[in-house]
């Protein structure tokens, strides 16, 4: 699940959401904001961010680069 590109997740980035009661069961994050969240690693950065678990969140939703994809599951 890691290595190849971090990927866009749904999740709008807020630094106090999960501190809200709607957090509490199953969130899926805040309605809106201006920083989307990725997850998962990629290669060409430091060790860290190769990690499955690893989440960054400091970009728009238009911010482009390599590291960054989708993820297609099927069952």
């Amino acid at each position: 699940m890691s290595g190849n590109v971090m990927d866009w997740v749904s999740d709008w980035w807020s630094t106090t959401f999960y501190d809200t009661p709607e957090a509490s069961v199953d969130p899926t994050g805040p309605n809106g904001g201006t920083i989307k969240v990725e997850k998962g690693g990629w290669f060409g950065n430091v060790p860290y961010v190769g990690r499955t678990a690893y989440r960054h969140f400091e970009d728009s939703p238009t911010y482009q680069h390599r590291h960054i994809g989708v993820r297609i599951v099927t069952p």
